[in-house]
């Protein structure tokens, strides 16, 4: 691990330790216990990017659309693109303590795709949100992971694969090809091609350089965020009922540009 990669954990350390006490000591007491397990996962995988090894760089994907080509990323990068995330100390402090690995973002989220009226402390949070997602920009090509259940299948397409044979799967999946969705919430991703997470289904989310999205330091899931309102199109799949993640769904972030 490269001596400046050092200098980035002994810093993120020392930013953990700083939320804690603010949480501590201010209002937000509630989610202190939930941020202190988000920087216990840290330290445990403080270790794992430490000792990155040629395999996993060797084993780094690179896959095309058409002429241009998507990487899922290495460790060391992610730790990298989080060092330049465009935040402040303040929204540090706000985001880590009340939606990074809570309950009060997938809340949030799920008022947001039902079209439900928000309390204020929710205005709150997708506001200090959508200020940092707006503010950084992608300036590479990256596929990210994210895992999902049926129930996304059923939300977005009207269509219940365990219900399904893999033959019929594919028949309906075939219809939908060249669709446009819209995530009504924001959208987390993982960057690295590493499984953190769990699902019956997995979408890879191709995005563009020039794609407004927010770099966490949740180095656990390798974390980045994308608007409420992101679009994305579905042009691929694939299914197989001998893996334990039976769709793969294959999507491109329509870019936003910058105004």
């Amino acid at each position: 691990m490269s001596n400046k990669n050092i200098e980035l954990f002994k810093k993120y350390e020392c930013e953990f330790k700083s939320y804690l006490s603010y949480l501590e000591k201010s209002n937000l007491k509630s989610f202190y216990e939930s941020f202190k397990d988000i920087r216990n996962e840290f330290l445990k995988y403080k270790s794992y990017y430490e000792n990155e090894t040629k395999d996993y760089r060797k084993n780094s994907e690179y896959l095309t659309i058409g002429k241009t080509s998507y990487e899922f990323i290495i460790p060391n990068k992610f730790i990298e693109l989080m060092s330049k995330t465009k935040i402040t100390n303040d929204e540090k402090k706000i985001i880590n303590g009340s939606y990074i690995g809570s309950s009060f973002s997938w809340n949030l989220n799920t008022k947001l795709r039902k079209g439900e009226n928000l309390k204020k402390e929710e205005l709150f949070i997708k506001r200090i949100l959508q200020g940092v997602i707006n503010r950084n920009v992608i300036s590479e090509n990256y596929i990210c992971k994210k895992y999902i259940h049926y129930d996304y299948i059923k939300e977005v397409f009207g269509i219940n694969p365990s219900q399904l044979n893999d033959r019929e799967l594919e028949n309906q999946l075939d219809k939908h090809i060249g669709e446009i969705i819209e995530e009504k919430g924001f959208m987390s991703c993982s960057m690295t091609n590493n499984r953190v997470l769990s699902g019956e289904c997995v979408l890879n989310v191709y995005v563009h350089s020039g794609t407004k999205a927010f770099v966490t330091n949740n180095v656990k899931e390798t974390e980045i965020i994308f608007d409420c309102g992101t679009k994305y199109i579905f042009f691929k799949y694939n299914v197989n009922k001998n893996n334990s993640t039976r769709i793969a769904l294959d999507v491109l972030v329509l870019r936003v540009k910058n105004e």
